[in-house]
């Protein structure tokens, strides 16, 4: 079910009326976490990175996200249990998380601007990520409220944690929403990913 809704809301925001909204949205994304190329190893993480804020956080002119302009547009052909999903589905919860235990296809991961754990069923292996690590993920509901990982992550530096944590603590201080933080932390990743000769502490505090 999970993969069934989000491939419609590919299909949905894949139509040519949101051609023009879709090359926008790229500039802005792009220009603000930085722009990649095919050749890029996190070319097709950060393809998925921006879709996923495409269709859950990018609004459109008509002031609702493209998950939401789907409900609204399929409302009266989806049972009410398929419009229960959709609305769980739509409402995400994208961040930086600490991750913690991590065993039986359950993984436990702490956002670091809400002060708040939660538990996420994943099916995949989390690939060189150990308890400790930061990354910036999105959560999604399924109708039953288990809390599932969308495709785009990004991976940052062990060490760079310590800046990375003071950074959070200054904009929270700040009172500043967490997307522009995390825009520029997406945008120091690919610095690293490109100045690998440098330290990743160096590249995120001067960044």
């Amino acid at each position: 079910m999970f993969q069934l809704h989000y491939d419609r809301l590919i299909t949905f925001v894949s139509l040519p009326e949101f051609e023009h909204e879709l090359i926008i949205a790229k500039k802005y994304y792009f220009g603000k976490t930085g722009e990649v190329f095919e050749d890029d190893s996190v070319f097709e993480v950060r393809m998925a990175s921006f879709l996923d804020w495409f269709i859950f956080d990018r609004t459109l002119s008509n002031g609702l996200t493209p998950a939401q302009f789907f409900i609204d547009r399929h409302a009266k052909e989806l049972s009410q249990d398929e419009l229960d999903s959709y609305r769980h589905f739509a409402g995400t919860i994208h961040s930086l998380f600490e991750v913690g235990k991590n065993k039986d296809e359950r993984v436990v991961v702490k956002d670091l601007f809400a002060n708040k754990s939660f538990e996420v069923f994943e099916r995949r292996k989390l690939v060189g990520v150990e308890a400790g690590d930061l990354i910036e993920a999105r959560l999604i509901s399924t109708a039953s409220d288990k809390l599932m990982f969308a495709a785009g992550f990004c991976y940052h530096p062990r060490g760079a944690k310590k800046k990375i944590i003071k950074l959070v603590k200054a904009h929270k201080k700040a009172s500043l929403p967490p997307e522009e933080l995390l825009f520029r932390l997406a945008y120091l990743r690919l610095k690293f990913e490109r100045y690998k000769h440098v330290d990743a502490d160096a590249i995120y505090e001067n960044g």
